[in-house]
Formats: C-alpha cells, sequence, structure tokens
C-alpha cells in the first residue's frame, strides 16, 4: 500500500490533480494465512502461534478445498469454497454427480486435517469423471467458488480488454498507469437507488434510507 501511496502523493503534488488507484488488501491476508495457519494449527490441537510446513496449509496446497484438480478431458478446475456456505453448496453438488456422499462425509470435516489427504483423493476422483467445460456447467448458478481454469487464449475472450496481443499474447498489467482511473465515472451513491429497487424495496423504503442517511 506504501509503495502505491507515496508515488500517487507525490505526483498528484506535482501535477496538482487528483487521482484515484486501486489497492487490494486482500492479497496481504492471503500471505498472512499462508504463513500463519490458525485454523490448520488449531485442529491438531497445537497452539495458535505453530505453523504447519509448506503444503500443510489452508492457501498452500494443503487444503484439498482450495486447489485445482484435473478434469478428464486433461483440463482443470479451480474450487476454493473456504467459507462454509460455498463448501457446503460444493458437497451438495457433488454428491449428486457421484456415487460418493460428500456431504455426509465431510460436511463437519472441513478443518480436520487428518481426514485432508482422503478428501484430496476423492475430490481428485470425482473430477476427473467430466471434462472441464461439463463441471462448468454443473456449477453453473451454483454458490460453491468451483471454476474453470481457462487458457490465455480462453480468458482473452472472455476478457479482452485485461489482455495484449504484442509482443505475444498475455495479460496486461494493473494498473497500466500509476494514475490511470479504475473508473472515472465511479461516484459514491451513484448507483444507489438502482440497486435498492432491484433487491425489492419500495420507493417509499428506498426514500427513508436517504433520510436516515443509511445510504448515500
Amino acid at each position: 500500500m506504501c509503495f502505491s501511496g507515496f508515488p500517487n502523493h507525490f505526483q498528484k503534488k506535482n501535477e496538482k490533480k487528483n487521482r484515484v488507484f486501486h489497492i487490494c488488501h486482500h492479497f496481504g491476508r492471503i500471505s498472512g494465512a499462508i504463513r500463519a495457519p490458525m485454523s490448520g494449527a488449531r485442529s491438531t490441537g497445537a497452539r495458535s502461534s505453530v505453523t504447519l510446513p509448506a503444503g500443510y496449509n489452508p492457501l498452500d496446497g494443503g487444503a484439498p478445498f482450495y486447489n485445482i484438480y484435473k478434469t478428464s478431458d486433461r483440463k482443470k478446475v479451480a474450487i476454493g469454497p473456504i467459507e462454509d456456505k460455498f463448501y457446503q453448496n460444493m458437497l451438495s453438488t457433488l454428491s449428486s454427480n457421484s456415487a460418493t456422499d460428500f456431504s455426509s462425509k465431510y460436511s463437519e470435516n472441513q478443518q480436520n486435517i487428518k481426514l485432508w489427504p482422503e478428501m484430496k483423493k476423492d475430490l481428485t476422483e470425482i473430477f476427473k469423471t467430466k471434462t472441464r467445460d461439463e463441471w462448468t456447467e454443473v456449477f453453473k448458478g451454483v454458490d460453491a467458488c468451483v471454476t474453470p481454469v481457462l487458457s490465455s487464449a480462453e480468458a482473452a475472450v472472455v476478457r479482452p480488454d485485461s489482455f495484449q496481443t504484442s509482443p505475444r499474447l498475455m495479460p496486461k498489467p494493473v494498473p497500466e498507469q500509476l494514475g490511470e482511473l479504475v473508473d472515472v465515472d465511479a461516484v459514491p451513491g451513484k448507483n444507489s437507488r438502482e440497486v435498492l429497487k432491484e433487491y425489492g424495496f419500495s420507493e417509499d423504503e428506498i426514500e427513508a434510507f436517504f433520510e436516515e442517511k443509511s445510504v448515500m
């Protein structure tokens, strides 16, 4: 954050212009989770200060529910249902497409690392029973954090603005420029009424929100 913030500050000072830039603190949280796997340590009965070796923690490949699996067509799907809601949705969907009852077997054992090797084996086997696109269709509309792993060529079709073709097809740097605006039309409160209407709130309820200053 500092490396992004300080240059932006001096650029603003020199150019006399306000700048908007994007900082994602989520990566710092991921890094912390890898270094200090609290849930993994607790499930083994160890003190929370104990860090498990690489490959045994939730986000470094140790957790079977946060990993990448090969499909029958030698492509891949990525799964990452860390939160219980998404985890349970994944298990129930897999149970509907397998002879193994994933829900009854693993529903209460997400953080039981003693079962992680067996869970990973079951997940490896089930995902090999269908192609990547078939699994994509199975999980379509399901909040389970299960997504297809796309090649660069496939991803460029979905997000053409995120790729460059010279000197070869590759993702563009993000951001391309420090002062690049992420969304010049992004104004706080611009779409509040529209979003609230989509969620079914009446005009009177929406007006009350604004009067109470619950939204802007």
